[in-house]
């Protein structure tokens, strides 16, 4: 049954003149498009599901702030990391959001169990920059920043990122699982949100 109180926004992370990280001559932004345009596929019918037109950041939180009945918004990325040794999934959240870190929670559950290892759920700061930790020689404290889909969305908003992006057998070989997986988990997701408020 199509719960119509309810929406899904759905965003392929980065966009066609800067794709995100790169592999060979795969990139990020290709490929989530790919996500996304499965994952709304498979939830129409279930719920409400737009997708955000591509575009700069600000442009997207801009046309993700007009919309109404918006449970849930979540980007899609893919990690990289020089040494090319890390793999698994994580979930980002935008710090202090209880929903969003419970939405977060339930969907990277489903991907931790098709991208292992879980790296876990976090809170978005931009480039892992966290509040009162030295990330990194030189860390300044006082000069993180929240990721800005994350934090200047009106509506609970998530990054997901399935794996990294060189791991591209894995994530070619899970592609249509790990979609279907995350589907339900974002209904599930979203649902939960609209029944909290």
């Amino acid at each position: 049954m199509l719960k119509e109180t309810a929406m899904l926004l759905l965003i392929a992370g980065h966009h066609p003149l800067a794709k995100g990280a790169g592999y060979n001559d795969h990139y990020e932004h290709d490929e989530a498009v790919l996500w996304v345009s499965e994952i709304a596929n498979l939830v129409r019918g279930r719920m409400m599901v737009d997708i955000v037109p591509t575009g700069r950041v600000s442009d997207k939180v801009k046309w993700v702030n007009t919309q109404n009945n918006v449970s849930l918004v979540c980007e899609v990325h893919f990690n990289s990391d020089a040494s090319k040794r890390q793999h698994g999934s994580e979930t980002l959240y935008c710090p202090g959001s209880s929903h969003g870190k419970s939405a977060a929670e339930v969907v990277q559950a489903a991907l931790a169990g098709i991208f292992p290892p879980s790296r876990g759920v976090k809170e978005g700061w931009y480039r892992q920059d966290r509040p009162d930790v030295a990330d990194y020689p030189g860390d300044i404290n006082g000069d993180e920043d929240i990721i800005d889909i994350l934090d200047k969305t009106t509506p609970v908003t998530i990054v997901v990122e399935p794996e990294f992006i060189y791991n591209w057998e894995v994530l070619q070989d899970r592609r249509h699982p790990a979609c279907g997986a995350l589907t339900d988990a974002l209904v599930k997701a979203a649902l939960g949100i609209t029944e909290r408020n």
